[in-house]
């Protein structure tokens, strides 16, 4: 079975967005730079100025960092 858009849970999602992962369809979701952006995600602006790109590259060193402390 298809997942349903978190927005629109008559539609069929389209994908997830790539910002909070959730399900939508195509009605509220917009292809940017490659990447699916649900409506709720598109104005989102870091609060760093820093963009999603460097945060995504941010967050997964934090995570290799804690991960290589935690096998220490």
């Amino acid at each position: 079975m298809l997942s349903k858009c978190y927005l629109h849970p008559r539609e069929e999602a389209a994908g997830k967005c790539d910002v909070c992962k959730k399900p939508v369809c195509l009605k509220c979701a917009k292809r940017n730079e490659g990447k699916l952006i649900c409506r709720n995600c598109q104005g989102k602006k870091p609060v760093s100025g820093v963009d999603t790109d460097e945060l995504e590259r941010q967050e997964r060193l934090d995570k290799a960092k804690e991960e290589s402390r935690k096998h220490r």
